[in-house]
């Protein structure tokens, strides 16, 4: 028997997707090195428009700029600060909550 929860879990993912979000930030300063990746399924950036994705990416960048640097010096705290603004921007945006999977990478 599947649990509920499961179930609610794959009724999100099959309407609104996931979007995993790669940065990389400098270990010593917090700054964003080169541009966000971002990969999706179910939840499409892309085709949607262009526009869309550029601002995703430019709303990434702010993120990273405003959020102090010991903030991003934990990286749990600094993901899910991403997380909670990437899914406020892209409900915003699109009218869609994906699910949100930061990956961020100190160089």
């Amino acid at each position: 028997q599947v649990h509920e929860v499961v179930l609610r879990d794959r009724r999100f993912l099959s309407e609104d997707g996931f979007l995993v979000v790669v940065i990389r930030v400098d270990r010593l300063t917090g700054d964003l090195i080169g541009e966000p990746e971002l990969v999706s399924r179910g939840f499409i950036l892309t085709d949607v428009s262009a526009e869309l994705l550029e601002a995703t990416q430019e709303q990434i960048s702010t993120i990273v700029a405003e959020t102090p640097l010991e903030e991003k010096q934990d990286q749990e705290l600094f993901n899910e600060i991403l997380r909670k603004s990437l899914k406020r921007f892209l409900r915003k945006q699109t009218g869609k909550r994906p699910i949100i999977l930061p990956v961020t990478i100190e160089i």
